[in-house]
């Protein structure tokens, strides 16, 4: 494991991602799968990508200790901000991510700001299919951050890790076919 997201925990997801140094690299309990630890985990490798030069990425979620999603990725030549793409993605649940068209399919994902507000919401490791007014926006994966978001669907603590419970895209607005994820973990190989 190199990152951890918690759930419910503050973040500036996109900011701890990219800017350099570590996050409880020496507590072992951060890189426990479920979220008793109540702060995130980012490993030096991230910072350190292009050295490392991992050849697989996957990226999980897990929900009571137990794995709900799993992504995996090439990362031969990737970088910490190229890895997770469409065109890398070699392993998903969801039997039309790689047919269907994708208006977000990035770690940066989209920065919604109104007002001339810095930061007032973020998706970020973004999966949309596309925006259809808040109630008939769709997707498979969003990382929502700063609770600051204008759709409903979108609200709640400061970090959401939400994805699609279908085999397939969904809306966001439904939460019978959306379910929330406590943590989100990265691993390299």
């Amino acid at each position: 494991m190199v990152f951890k997201l918690v759930a419910g925990v503050p973040s500036r997801v996109l900011e701890f991602w990219t800017r350099p140094g570590t996050a409880n690299e020496q507590n072992t309990k951060a890189i426990n799968i479920n979220n008793e630890f109540k702060s995130h985990y980012k490993n030096c490798i991230v910072d350190e990508w292009r050295q490392f030069g991992p050849q697989e990425v996957v990226l999980s979620l897990y929900t009571g200790g137990s794995e709900v999603l799993r992504l995996e990725f090439d990362g031969h030549m990737s970088s910490k901000m190229n890895w997770f793409t469409k065109e890398r993605l070699m392993y998903s649940p969801y039997s039309d991510l790689k047919s269907k068209n994708t208006n977000f399919f990035s770690i940066l994902g989209h920065r919604l700001d109104r007002n001339n507000k810095r930061d007032e919401a973020d998706r970020n490791f973004y999966i949309s299919h596309l925006y259809n007014g808040c109630p008939g926006d769709r997707g498979w994966l969003a990382v929502i951050a700063n609770a600051g978001d204008w759709c409903s669907w979108a609200k709640g603590s400061p970090v959401m890790i939400k994805y699609s419970r279908a085999k397939t895209e969904t809306v966001w607005s439904d939460p019978a076919k959306v379910a929330s994820a406590d943590v989100l973990a990265i691993f390299v190989r």
